[in-house]
């Protein structure tokens, strides 16, 4: 396979040659949301020019090309991103990916990991649950509707509310759902291949194979009984949020691994921050705050830091995925009119690495400044730093 590489944000020259005039149309026309797209011209000496918007992961073009999209951070890093950003508890299994030198590996390990935990669950048997069931019967089983029967005496068949013990349940539907994907999936190796497929075989006589949504993932109970399930169902909430069907009909049905960085940062600033708190300390994260006459206009805050829940603020938050640039004036605004739209005298620009010129200033009562999330080192050291520039207790 041609694998054409791409680190996010960073536009890359291609030969004319790399693409075909219609892949290249496919790659604007289906992915544009992911890739800018310019085809060879005099402007950019006649070979192709593409360039990430900031999502990572793999788009197979078919006819052997694979456009691979790399994130500016570690691997490693990317992964821990993933697990601070979801709250993933089990997630910390990365001790066995860490050897991965690229994005295939970690999908791949990945794949075999959630397999082989399934597998096992599978020897011991699957959660199942007793469940209501309602049915007209020839043979009583728990009770009996005396009503429809005195109405209907000649009738023999007799409808019945009984509970019924059945293992097609959310906690199985989840892991039948994701094994499926995976298995259309592009990036497994045979052997990660077969022992997926036994894994979802394993599971398909037990439950209807229907769709779930990463939210399915969460506020899932457990117990003593099913307590194995929940490093099951968050890697299964990982495989569900990073897979996306494509635009298109074809023999390579789904969009293995991508990633919107931005979204991640976002989402791994706040899960990080909220879970290093002090008890003195609360953090709201995505607040919105509705003003206007008919309150038709709406701010969506990414963190509001406050003394206790429910406390006035003492500070908003707003996370920009930027490296290598200058704090932009829209920016400054955004988080400014943040801050007054929530009363407070505090206002940080918090950024992946040091913009080219550091902001600490007053625009009016209010105090903007910008602070560092670093995600060139390690995220724990870098968090310490972060929450220390804040001012923030631990």
């Amino acid at each position: 396979m041609n694998i054409l590489v791409l680190t996010e944000y960073r536009p890359a020259l291609f030969p004319a040659t790399a693409l075909a005039p219609t892949q290249g149309e496919r790659l604007w026309r289906d992915f544009g949301k992911y890739v800018d797209v310019d085809e060879p011209s005099f402007k950019n000496g006649h070979q192709w020019c593409l360039r990430s918007k900031g999502w990572v992961g793999d788009i197979p073009l078919g006819d052997g090309i694979l456009l691979r999209l790399q994130p500016k951070v570690a691997l490693s890093n990317l992964f821990a991103m993933i697990d601070a950003a979801h709250g993933f508890k089990d997630f910390k299994v990365l001790r066995g990916l860490t050897g991965c030198g690229s994005l295939e590996e970690y999908f791949d390990r990945l794949a075999t990991l959630l397999a082989r935990l399934v597998l096992d669950r599978a020897r011991k048997g699957y959660h199942q649950k007793y469940l209501p069931r309602t049915d007209v019967l020839h043979l009583v089983r728990g009770r009996m509707d005396l009503r429809r029967l005195a109405a209907r005496p000649w009738d023999p068949a007799v409808r019945c509310d009984y509970r019924e013990r059945t293992g097609d349940i959310n906690d199985n539907r989840i892991l039948a759902w994701t094994l499926r994907l995976v298995l259309r999936a592009s990036d497994c190796r045979p052997a990660t291949r077969s022992h997926v497929r036994h894994a979802f075989r394993s599971l398909e006589g037990l439950v209807q194979v229907t769709p779930v949504l990463p939210a399915d993932c969460l506020g899932c109970f457990y117990d003593r009984l099913n307590a194995d399930y929940e490093p099951m169902h968050a890697l299964c909430r990982f495989f569900l949020e990073f897979l996306g069907p494509t635009l298109s009909a074809g023999d390579r049905g789904m969009l293995p691994f991508l990633v919107n960085m931005n979204d991640l940062y976002e989402k791994f600033v706040a899960g990080w921050t909220r879970g290093h708190l002090g008890p003195s300390r609360h953090l709201d994260i995505q607040h919105d705050v509705r003003f206007g006459e008919d309150g038709g206009l709406k701010f969506a805050i990414d963190l509001v830091l406050r003394p206790g829940a429910g406390q006035p603020p003492l500070a908003v938050l707003d996370t920009k995925y930027k490296v290598g640039r200058d704090v932009e004036e829209s920016d400054v605004q955004q988080v400014v009119a943040y801050a007054v739209a929530m009363g407070c005298r505090e206002a940080v620009l918090v950024y992946p690495a040091p913009p080219n010129r550091r902001v600490d200033t007053h625009v009016g009562e209010v105090r903007v400044r910008s602070a560092v999330f670093s995600l060139g080192e390690d995220l724990d050291q870098a968090g310490d730093s972060f929450m220390k520039e804040l001012g923030v207790p631990g």
